[in-house]
């Protein structure tokens, strides 16, 4: 369904279904009524899935004068005298028919039709009777509803023949004057619905619903993206498989890890025509879709491309059908992309001109583009968004620092413009944090030039590194380091001293480093802003040598000397400043090339002290020494020496 634009928001609402508490498979999921990608205001953008259809309620309903209502069950026993014996055993009716799971059924009670048999009282209601087949310990929900009657519903149990104080019925349970009942099965067999009115003698259309509500114990498969790569998996719907309650229709769950910033890509081929969810680890729907593929596979994002995810931790795939009751095999497709999203760094008070562009990262639910901003805040701060544009219709999303969406806006800016929050005010933030701006299109594929600007009431964040990873890498430079910690507003990075280029990887929490080359040893990295603020993290990151003097050593021909083991010796005493530790007591401290002589105990401490710092730093350990009992007068060899190179190498990377 191609998305149109609506004057309001109230008029982009559009009915879709609420997945989440729905599953009879109630894996704890919660879609929630706030969704990211197809929020109430933005729902007109996502593919809505086939409903089953049920009927408007009314607003207001019309009661019998001086009538008491009880408000829940009609208790015969008590209010009504005494029992009745059912109409179907008196063969008054067979039954209308029967009604599955999933199923929901149009009827009218209408003059002619089988009534009650009369209760002490008098009352006798016409009635409809359904059947169903049961199992013992299954969970379902009848419904029924009617604008034109007060409805009320009775179950009879396999063998039940008397309707009684004691048989499950219900009045009101499904609000205002329409009937529920939800109950776990005792026995399995043939139950009857009998449909029918709290009034005697009332006619009217009413709708009937049985849902089969029975968790599912289905257990998720996980996924293990492969950066820059598609990871296929091959699967089947089954009739045994967990389904929603809403259609009937069956479904396959997955799960994959990711890291906010990410870039996915979820598609699902098969030969029915099949519909995908995709569900953020705090279980709000980021998208559904079902024919974004072609044809009649699923793809989301919608057409091409990858979208960015919001959030760190398990995410959930859904593979589902698009039609109640279908089976068959099919295969979902699971592509990360090897670049994450990039961000900018705002400021409040600031104005960012950007564009929206064909090479811009997407939102999951309809593939529109996004740019993404990101800033510091404090609970309690308050703050205002605003975007502007003359090329498209502008829309925002403010995302919390856990990635969920806490306000969003379409039009409130006036005309086709966005702003956080609507018209006028500010909006307050409610916990410390780097918070995500989401500069987006209210449909998708639209581009073009925008303003945004952030206002409110600056608050001064201190810079600060938490960590480096890795801790050590080669003189050489050219590797990407990730820093963890505070860098709002951080404009320059230095290495020991030297600039290095950076990007902001996740909000104003995470950059990535390019290491410049640099001697070996352990140096300081200091981060800056251009208003002179700095911040640096002392022994964060270790400079480790990979070439070497007499680099490869010759058997026979090369003589193990002093400089080989003082070049190892720095290599160590990089990593153990970096671990927090001092450099390392070593025998022979102040080696002479060319004088002293190299001793089975200079190549034992550094084999014991490599890999203590190498493992305190999280490196894994190396592979066993082919030597590993030196002793006095043992003969230094080639391969005693190789092998710490090696080692060192292994650990610059």
């Amino acid at each position: 369904m191609k998305a149109v634009k609506l004057g309001t928001r109230a008029a982009r609402r559009r009915g879709s279904r609420v997945v989440a508490l729905a599953l009879a498979c109630a894996a704890a999921l919660s879609f929630g009524a706030t969704r990211f990608a197809a929020s109430a205001q933005k729902a007109a953008r996502v593919t809505s899935k086939p409903t089953v259809a049920s009927p408007g309620k009314r607003a207001t309903v019309a009661t019998v004068p001086g009538k008491f209502k009880p408000g829940g069950a009609k208790a015969f026993a008590a209010a009504k005298g005494g029992d009745r014996v059912s109409p179907l055993a008196l063969g008054c009716a067979t039954p209308d028919g029967a009604i599955t799971f999933g199923q929901t059924v149009n009827g009218a009670l209408q003059s002619g039709d089988c009534t009650l048999p009369p209760s002490p009282d008098g009352n006798s209601s016409f009635f409809d009777a359904y059947t169903f087949s049961g199992t013992a310990g299954q969970q379902v929900s009848i419904t029924m509803t009617s604008l034109q009657f007060d409805a009320y519903l009775y179950l009879l149990q396999p063998g039940e023949t008397t309707i009684s104080g004691g048989t499950i019925q219900d009045d009101d349970g499904a609000g205002g004057t329409d009937s529920r009942i939800s109950v776990t099965l005792p026995s399995t067999g043939t139950y009857t619905i009998i449909a029918t009115s709290f009034v005697s003698g009332v006619t009217g259309s009413y709708s009937l619903s049985l849902k089969d509500v029975t968790p599912c114990t289905s257990t998720p498969t996980p996924i293990t993206p492969v950066s820059g790569g598609t990871v296929t998996v091959t699967g089947a719907l089954t009739n045994t498989d967990c389904h929603f309650t809403d259609d009937n229709s069956f479904h396959d769950d997955y799960t994959f890890n990711a890291t906010a910033g990410q870039q996915i890509a979820v598609s699902m081929s098969s030969t029915f025509d099949n519909f995908l969810f995709l569900i953020a680890p705090d279980g709000t729907e980021l998208a559904r879709d079902d024919n974004g593929g072609g044809g009649s596979d699923a793809r989301i994002p919608r057409g091409s491309g990858v979208a960015r995810l919001p959030q760190t931790g398990t995410y959930r795939i859904i593979a589902n059908s698009a039609a109640p009751n279908v089976t068959g095999s099919y295969t979902v497709s699971l592509t990360l992309d090897a670049n994450p999203c990039p961000s900018a760094p705002i400021t409040v008070g600031e104005t960012k001109n950007g564009t929206l562009g064909l090479g811009d990262c997407r939102l999951p639910a309809d593939g529109s583009f996004i740019d993404v901003y990101t800033f510091g805040g404090t609970s309690g701060q308050a703050i205002s968004i605003a975007m502007n544009s003359n090329a498209f219709d502008a829309y925002l999303f403010l995302l919390s620092p856990s990635g969920s969406v806490v306000a969003e806006d379409d039009n409130g800016s006036g005309t086709t413009n966005a702003r956080i929050p609507a018209f006028s005010g500010n909006f307050t933030l409610p916990t410390n944090g780097t918070y995500t701006i989401y500069a987006n299109s209210s449909l998708p594929g639209e581009t073009g030039a925008y303003t945004l600007t952030l206002n409110g009431t600056p608050v001064a964040v201190a810079l600060r590194i938490d960590t480096v990873a890795p801790p050590a890498g080669r003189a050489s430079g050219g590797q990407q380091i990730k820093l963890t910690g505070e860098f709002a507003g951080v404009t320059s990075v230095t290495v020991g001293g030297v600039a290095a280029s950076f990007t902001f990887t996740n909000g104003t929490s995470e950059i990535t480093v390019t290491t410049p080359p640099h001697a070996v040893g352990a140096v300081t990295i200091t981060v800056s802003t251009s208003t002179g603020e700095t911040a640096s993290k002392t022994n964060a990151f270790a400079y480790l040598p990979t070439v070497f003097t007499d680099d490869p050593l010759v058997a026979g021909v090369t003589t193990a000397k002093a400089q080989h083991i003082l070049e190892l010796r720095a290599a160590v005493d990089a990593l153990r400043l970096v671990a927090g530790l001092s450099p390392a007591p070593w025998t022979d401290a102040t080696l002479t090339p060319g004088a002293t002589v190299i001793k089975a105990v200079h190549i034992l401490e550094l084999r014991t002290y490599l890999d203590d710092a190498a493992q305190r730093l999280g490196y894994p350990a190396g592979p066993a020494y082919s030597n590993p009992t030196l002793g006095v007068g043992s003969v230094i060899r080639r391969l005693d020496i190789e092998e710490l190179r090696q080692r060192v190498r292994a650990v610059a990377g």
